[in-house]
């Protein structure tokens, strides 16, 4: 150690200390002394002991650190193992979902195959099958082929026999001319005999209609009795018979029942009439359908809307003159046909026909 004096600040003190120890020498002293042995920087050992001491706290320090060192390579190491612990199990498990899902694999793969074998022989069964199929349409093909030339064999027969028809038909539409023509001039001779009876008849036709409505007093009463009652009763008369024709109207029905009577009878119908005056047309259907229906569960109804016509026929000199009415028209429209008559009245009537 160096060291200056505080009264001469220039000169050096110069003295050795003992670093195991301590202790202070002068340097003549350190210099005399065989004991002490120098270090640098005015470092000594006093004697052995401190020299030894010295070197066992040095071992000491040297030691610590070596097994500091070594505890700290101790837990590197066991950090390392941990993580090499943690991979491995890692691994296994890796190892252990791949077995697993190569496990699975294996058994969906069997499973496909299975499925894939009972497909193969549900095939191979479809196609003996088909194969049978193809077979029975082959046997069916060469059979419609059969049936397709007797079918041409037929074909051209009919051929034949339609070219000898058109011969034939030719033949008869010379035929249908010659005898068109004939028709033709018996027509107009028709319509000449007509005109020639229409002359004659004009005059009888009040006589005719007086006598008319007086039988058809005599036939039908006007009382005010219940149509519904009078149907029933009607219909219960008419119901056991067959052919049988019903007219129901007001008065503008009159004398229709006699008149289809007359014209009717040679077919074998029966034609009746109920004569209502100022009758409407929902009364009549309001009852009719119910009455037919009562006539048993073996009847056949037909109904039909007919037409009820009065005309006047207007002749110079004679003023005017209500002829019979005119029925059997299913049309409220005028007729061209009829260009000399005018209708004045219509009024609708309900037609029931027990078969």
């Amino acid at each position: 150690m160096v060291a200056r004096f505080k009264c001469c600040k220039t000169k050096e003190a110069l003295s050795y200390f003992c670093i195991s120890c301590h202790a202070i020498f002068h340097a003549s002293c350190a210099n005399r002394l065989s004991s002490i042995v120098k270090l640098s920087n005015n470092r000594v050992y006093c004697s052995a002991a401190c020299e030894s001491e010295d070197n066992e706290h040095r071992n000491y320090d040297s030691y610590t650190t070596e097994i500091n060192s070594l505890k700290h390579e101790i837990q590197d190491k066991e950090k390392h193992i941990i993580r090499l612990t943690k991979k491995a199990k890692d691994f296994e498990e890796d190892v252990f979902e791949s077995e697993q899902s190569f496990i699975e694999e294996q058994n969906s793969f069997k499973d496909q195959l299975k499925n894939q074998k009972e497909r193969m022989c549900t095939l191979q069964k479809e196609i003996v099958g088909a194969e049978e199929k193809n077979k029975n349409l082959q046997k069916q093909m060469d059979s419609y082929e059969q049936m397709t030339k007797d079918m041409q064999t037929e074909m051209t027969k009919l051929k034949n026999i339609h070219a000898d028809m058109l011969k034939t038909i030719s033949l008869l539409e010379e035929t249908n001319n010659a005898y068109s023509r004939k028709i033709g001039e018996l027509e107009e001779r028709t319509k000449e005999d007509r005109c020639r009876l229409s002359e004659n008849t004009e005059g009888n036709a009040n006589d005719q209609q007086n006598i008319l409505d007086d039988r058809d007093k005599q036939l039908r009463t006007e009382e005010n009795v219940s149509l519904y009652d009078e149907l029933f009763k009607q219909s219960r008369n008419s119901a056991k018979t067959s052919k049988k024709l019903l007219i129901v109207g007001d008065q503008l029905a009159r004398n229709c029942a006699r008149v289809l009577h007359n014209s009717m009878k040679s077919i074998g119908y029966i034609v009746e009439g109920i004569v209502k005056p100022n009758t409407e047309a929902a009364n009549i259907t309001s009852n009719i359908f119910t009455q037919t229906m009562d006539h048993g569960q073996s009847d056949y109804v037909r109904t039909n809307l007919l037409v009820c016509i009065l005309f006047d026929e207007k002749k110079e000199g004679t003023g005017v003159r209500h002829g019979p009415p005119k029925m059997l028209r299913t049309s409220t429209r005028y007729f061209p046909e009829w260009p000399t008559i005018e209708p004045i009245y219509l009024y609708s009537t309900i037609q029931v026909v027990i078969d």
